[in-house]
């Protein structure tokens, strides 16, 4: 989408972010081994990540989701997603995530936050397990902006938007939405109950 520029050979971001971090100037060698070893720890980083986020899920996925059921399925998600994202406002306001201090930053992060939201929430309705929704978040909070280090440094301060926060993740999570609902995974027979197969819920 244009968003984004890409500096894979000489690492000019991951230089930059090295700089700013007070690292002494690196080699190509050295950005090369530090880039490779951030990649390759993904999964170590989405397991510290799901640590991290468990709390949050067992509060927007293990408590307030089923407990918003009442008022019918979307509206459930829609509203926990929502409540999840304006929970974020002290830190976009402080300039996390859009870089902006301001409402539209705070609906940014609503909006995206109603997306993801609806797929970890089917995860946990279709689950009847709160872990998916931990490692699914978990693996957000690790992965999302972790290749902006790939970024020449005039775009990684916007680049956010190139990223699965911004524009591609919403039209990313709106797809997949989509095929959630033409497959019917919403109904409430292709929900899971606590302790049961799904072909034993019926």
């Amino acid at each position: 989408m244009g968003l984004i520029s890409l500096d894979l050979v000489d690492l000019s971001g991951l230089a930059a972010i090295m700089s700013a971090s007070g690292v002494d100037e690196l080699g190509r060698d050295d950005l090369t081994t530090i880039a490779l070893v951030q990649v390759l720890s993904l999964p170590l980083s989405i397991l510290i990540g799901s640590l991290s986020a468990f709390g949050e899920e067992l509060g927007w996925r293990g408590w307030l989701l089923p407990n918003l059921l009442p008022l019918g399925t979307w509206p459930a998600l829609l509203l926990s997603g929502a409540i999840w994202g304006v929970w974020h406002a002290p830190l976009i306001l402080l300039g996390y995530n859009y870089q902006r201090t301001d409402v539209v930053g705070v609906l940014l992060m609503v909006g995206w936050c109603m997306l993801l939201g609806t797929v970890i929430g089917w995860l946990r309705l279709r689950s009847a397990s709160v872990w998916p929704a931990v490692i699914a978040h978990g693996a957000v909070n690790a992965a999302a902006v972790a290749f902006l280090m790939f970024a020449t440094p005039d775009t990684m301060a916007t680049g956010v938007f190139g990223t699965l926060l911004g524009w591609p993740g919403w039209i990313l999570l709106g797809v997949t939405i989509a095929v959630l609902v033409v497959t019917g995974q919403f109904s409430t027979r292709a929900r899971a109950v606590p302790g049961l197969r799904a072909a034993e819920a019926d």
